[in-house]
């Protein structure tokens, strides 16, 4: 199992991290432009808000027709505390976990301006303006380059 943590965790992780780094300045200190990365695809788009990575995953296995995938997006710390929990005495029938230590995801995290239900507005909208609506599609995108 990999349990990765976010950049701006360090709200939750109390003292982890000296430096919580904001997307901007990871592009600036690598010097790509903001127009390089516009046609992010749909998962691409809305993996920062609860659920978004598990609906990816939901949503790839089955256009590749692989069964038994069962995720499960868990909202905030005491959700994961408990999912995981589960997880550890075999009382859970998922096997993908999503964990967001930010109530609501990423998008409620400490480096956002706005801490909003309309942030999940904003993403799913982002979401759906997104060229590539598949996996297949974004994966054949990046093939063609």
């Amino acid at each position: 199992m990999n349990i990765k943590v976010c950049v701006g965790s360090s709200c939750h992780l109390k003292g982890s991290y000296d430096v919580i780094l904001a997307m901007k300045d990871i592009l600036k200190k690598y010097d790509v432009e903001d127009s390089e990365l516009n046609n992010a695809s749909y998962y691409g788009r809305i993996f920062a808000k609860s659920g978004g990575i598990a609906k990816g995953i939901a949503d790839v296995a089955k256009e590749m027709g692989v069964e038994g995938v069962k995720p499960i997006a868990m909202n905030g710390i005491a959700e994961c505390k408990a999912a995981l929990t589960k997880l550890k005495f075999n009382k859970t029938t998922e096997n993908f976990f999503e964990g967001m230590a930010c109530d609501g995801g990423c998008l409620n995290g400490p480096v956002c301006i706005t801490h909003s239900p309309r942030n999940v507005v904003d993403v799913d909208k982002y979401g759906n303006e997104a060229k590539e609506k598949t996996i297949f599609n974004t994966v054949k995108l990046m093939t063609e380059f």
